[in-house]
């Protein structure tokens, strides 16, 4: 089965990333899920994500976060230097739904904006869309 190489979820709700991780893990996307708690242990993890770890191929992100937020973690990522590496797939993950946050959240560059809660099909869409060719054997029963 083709996969994703490695997922990074990046929220502070525990809630959230018991229900993404086993969204991901019933889709069969990946075998490497990767959890941090805000944009300050994302940094930390991609700046020693060499050696250590597969370097993720896609970033759930949530914004509103402690420490660090969504928004200043991708402010980082605009100026990191990837190393002959492509930059991730960014998608923020929000439950805001206001015109005005939702301008503030593209242009900060990320790849996509799915509104919480994740599910099964949007997450599909996703990996259909940013990686169309690993997505041809994944399982699509939902």
């Amino acid at each position: 089965m083709k996969k994703v190489n490695s997922i990074l979820l990046v929220d502070d709700n525990q809630y959230n990333n018991y229900i993404n991780k086993n969204i991901i893990q019933d889709l069969g996307i990946t075998s490497e899920i990767k959890i941090v708690h805000n944009g300050s242990e994302a940094i930390k993890y991609l700046q020693t994500c060499d050696h250590l770890c597969n370097y993720p191929d896609l970033i759930l992100l949530d914004l509103i976060m402690p420490l660090i937020d969504g928004f200043q973690f991708m402010e980082f990522l605009q100026k990191m230097d990837f190393l002959n590496r492509e930059r991730p797939i960014i998608i923020a993950l929000t439950a805001v739904g206001d015109e005005q946050s939702i301008d503030r959240i593209r242009a900060l560059e990320v790849d996509d904006v799915l509104f919480k809660p994740l599910t099964n099909e949007k997450l599909l869409a996703a990996i259909d869309t940013y990686f169309p060719d690993k997505n041809k054997e994944i399982k699509t029963s939902v």
